[in-house]
């Protein structure tokens, strides 16, 4: 083995440094994925208003006949959660990220998307009372984690091809 010489070269490790860098800095925002997701989910939510709670697989109990007379007498249609249109119509979404510098170790980049109803008696039904049955309006259900899972890899992937100039 005396004699022998092993060279290795790589061109372009700087080119390839500063893609690294422009992947890493994109990554550090993930808010066009999660508003994106909030725009997909805010429908469900409205499909689970239409369905009586079968959009997230949890049907709604039935009013009971005395609550149906009282609200057919007041005017307002005989079924759950809908009296006025206000509940239903006031879900909101709020995103949230926190970029730190990259220099950080460690960091791994986070976001929040929150989905909710600021209306003051959402929370009575969506988790029921001794009086009141839960009728579930929101939920982060097998469905809506594999969408999620998926936009994110998609999101990632899409950052990484467009700073590498990878053809799909």
């Amino acid at each position: 083995m005396a004699g022998t010489q092993i060279t290795i070269e790589i061109s372009g490790d700087k080119r390839v440094l500063a893609n690294f860098s422009k992947v890493e800095k994109d990554l550090m925002n993930p808010r066009s994925v999660l508003t994106e997701y909030a725009l997909m989910y805010m429908p469900a939510i409205q499909e689970q208003f239409a369905s009586g709670g079968r959009q997230f697989k949890t049907p709604w109990p039935y009013l009971k006949p005395i609550t149906i007379t009282r609200k057919v007498k007041e005017g307002f249609p005989p079924i759950p959660l809908v009296r006025t249109g206000k509940m239903k119509s006031n879900f909101r979404y709020q995103v949230r990220t926190a970029a730190l510098a990259s220099k950080t170790p460690g960091y791994i980049p986070t976001g929040l998307l929150t989905i909710y109803n600021p209306t003051p008696y959402f929370k009575y039904h969506q988790l029921g009372t001794s009086k009141i049955p839960q009728r579930i309006m929101l939920r982060f259900d097998e469905v809506r984690k594999n969408l999620a899972f998926s936009m994110y890899i998609g999101w990632t992937k899409n950052i990484i091809y467009k700073h590498f100039k990878v053809r799909r």
